[in-house]
């Protein structure tokens, strides 16, 4: 009520709306991050230049696009990465999460999805999602010599990633 009764306050747009976003994200919960979308979405409107403001609506139309299957959100998405990429190229949690709509979308671009997680691994080769999900990405490829490369990647980083055992069963 507090959002709508000040749609011009960018801030509170922006915080509430990252909030749910985060809170709507941990439940699992479609309905909150709705309301994260529509906030982040008037902050965004408010002031688009606005790097975390873009990179959060990015994030909730990713979630959106992933929990529903929403393609035409993942799509947003990708829009909305690659707007915060232009400017901050070196983001590796932005670049993973545009790899991801490579990745999740239907149909997925493989290529595409490894090239922009090897890009995000050159900038901080640590970087445990896209080492993750670029494992997942050689897996439903079936290079099997890059997955195993990657997944002992991921446990040489961490040994504890609750993804490495279903990785190497997949491997």
């Amino acid at each position: 009520k507090e959002a709508d009764a000040s749609p011009e306050n960018f801030s509170f747009q922006k915080s509430l709306g990252t909030a749910l976003y985060r809170y709507g994200t941990m439940k699992k919960d479609t309905a909150i991050i709705d309301e994260a979308v529509r906030l982040l979405d008037r902050a965004n409107k408010l002031d688009h230049k606005d790097y975390q403001t873009t990179v959060g609506l990015g994030y909730a139309k990713c979630g959106t696009g992933w929990f529903r299957k929403d393609m035409p959100a993942m799509l947003r998405a990708r829009e909305l990465y690659e707007t915060a990429l232009a400017q901050k190229p070196e983001d590796a949690d932005v670049r993973s999460d545009l790899a991801l709509t490579y990745y999740l979308y239907e149909p997925s671009d493989l290529d595409r999805a490894i090239a922009e997680f090897q890009a995000a691994l050159k900038t901080n080769p640590k970087h445990e999602r896209a080492l993750q999900y670029l494992t997942e990405t050689y897996v439903k490829k079936g290079n099997w010599t890059e997955a195993q490369k990657t997944a002992d990647r991921l446990k040489q980083i961490n040994p504890g990633n609750p993804a490495l055992s279903d990785l190497f069963k997949q491997i």
